[in-house]
């Protein structure tokens, strides 16, 4: 069943024979990873920030799971060298803060976001709520390889529609930027960065296409530590289906070494 046509249903209670992926709980501690991300003024919920079946869920009811806020939006795309599940490939997106149903506060929400590996769709949803979806990822490596842009581009299509990619993008290095870094950690930002994540709906097929669903409201921290660069981007960032149409902001920071880590946060 394709991302698309998944039909939800409420979670279920399972046993480790029930389950057909590795179950690797957090938290995910100093993973090796290629990082970009793009960060910008939130500016609402353009379409298609939410896959159908979370978009068929309370996971996008602002009545169920809290009205939009704003503050900053932010797309990132890694590239998972080592993970608990193995390497794999990703984008999201964060539209903006959210408000808790009675909490005081609001937090950033990741609303659509594409993996390479079922692993990490399973691994996701059903540690942070994470509403990860299946994707392929085709990056290019730059005619000259280094530190500072390994990568001339990326494609990223859906399994069904291998040859009809939503995101296509070109990286380019910036004459002087690129050549400058500077060390960063997501631990010194002094801003709320803590996710918190809606239950996500579960499909009909979660056996096969891993969209697991889970019951309770969770909050994670991700965190993000290397030398960071800029780096020039161009292209096609979305098509308005299968991930909001957006206009790359033309400068990217780059993190060719970064470590991240993701864990649970008690509320």
């Amino acid at each position: 069943m394709s991302e698309s046509t998944s039909k939800a249903v409420e979670g279920s209670i399972r046993t480790p024979d029930d389950v057909p992926f590795a179950d690797k709980p957090s938290p995910w501690l100093g993973m090796k990873t290629q990082y970009f991300c793009s960060v910008g003024r939130a500016k609402g919920i353009p379409e298609a920030s939410y896959a159908d079946l979370e978009a068929q869920s309370s996971f996008a009811d602002p009545v169920a799971s809290g009205q939009f806020r704003g503050t900053a939006c932010t797309v990132m795309i890694v590239r998972y060298l080592e993970s608990p599940v193995g390497p794999y490939d990703e984008i999201l997106w964060v539209p903006g803060w959210f408000e808790v149903p009675g909490k005081k506060t609001s937090n950033p929400r990741v609303t659509r976001i594409y993996v390479s590996r079922k692993e990490s769709i399973y691994n996701g949803r059903k540690n942070w709520n994470i509403p990860k979806h299946l994707a392929n990822f085709k990056f290019v490596p730059s005619a000259t390889p280094s530190s500072t842009m390994p990568y001339s581009s990326v494609e990223i299509s859906l399994p069904s529609t291998p040859d009809q990619p939503f995101v296509v993008l070109k990286f380019s290095p910036v004459t002087l930027l690129s050549r400058l870094s500077l060390p960063i950690s997501t631990s010194y930002v002094p801003i709320n960065l803590l996710l918190g994540m809606p239950p996500v709906p579960e499909s009909e097929s979660w056996k096969e296409d891993a969209l697991v669903g889970t019951k309770e409201w969770c909050y994670a921290r991700v965190d993000i530590s290397g030398w960071a660069r800029m780096v020039r981007v161009e292209g096609k960032l979305g098509d308005g289906r299968s991930f909001p149409e957006l206009t790359p902001s033309g400068y990217w920071v780059y993190i060719n070494d970064a470590k991240l880590s993701c864990r649970t946060v008690p509320e």
